[in-house]
């Protein structure tokens, strides 16, 4: 297909913003993910100090594509605006299940709940694919890289069958009482955060693929 006509000044300026507030949405999932294998649980604080940030970017950057919709703008560009809107609203999803996770990770820390290794490597499995998935999306969107986007999509698609697959296993663990009943209820709503984060990587990279 060929290349969109170049938008003008404002809108090019919006897509490094919110390449940032991915990045910062990214990060959050990230120090998660050392908090809680690395057992550094001070981490946790900075993950909840940009919640605020991610938060208050969203407000700015939806503010800014606004101003933008009141020029004149050819329809590729409008396109492009409201893609942005919807990423926007999706990186600041990413952000809530970051804050999720903080909390599930805060109650194993306070009540002492260990994994067992099984439990361990399926975990560090999904953060790790997840991450990746996150990623790769954003550098679609900042790109606008088609290819990257599908592959994106294919990215998701894994992460399906891996939380299934995870999630079974979590549950033969818990009736053979390998697992203590409450580490498994955390373990569900890990899993359960960490695919909506796929979910929305899926919906960033669907806006670069001009479907949503």
């Amino acid at each position: 297909s060929p290349p969109l006509p170049a938008p003008p000044v404002p809108l090019s300026r919006a897509t490094p913003e919110l390449y940032r507030m991915g990045h910062i949405a990214y990060e959050m999932v990230d120090n998660c993910r050392i908090a809680l294998f690395e057992n550094r649980i001070n981490l946790l604080e900075n993950v909840l100090g940009n919640e605020e940030l991610v938060n208050s970017m969203q407000k700015e950057i939806t503010g800014y594509l606004t101003k933008i919709t009141e020029h004149d703008l050819s329809e590729a560009q409008g396109t492009r605006v409201m893609a942005l809107m919807h990423a926007v609203n999706d990186i600041e999803r990413v952000g809530d299940h970051a804050t999720n996770l903080v909390e599930l990770i805060q109650i194993k820390d306070d009540k002492r709940l260990k994994f067992n290794n099984g439990t361990q490597d399926d975990l560090k499995a999904e953060f790790a694919h997840v991450l990746a998935t996150l990623d790769e999306a954003m550098t679609a969107l900042r790109d606008y890289d088609a290819e990257r986007a599908r592959h994106v999509k294919d990215m998701e698609d894994r992460c399906d069958v891996m939380t299934k697959e995870c999630m079974s296993r979590n549950i033969s663990r818990l009736n053979t009482h390998e697992v203590d009943p409450q580490v498994g209820v955390i373990v569900v709503d890990l899993f359960t955060n960490l695919e909506r984060i796929s979910d929305h990587s899926d919906n960033i990279a669907d806006v670069v693929l001009g479907v949503y």
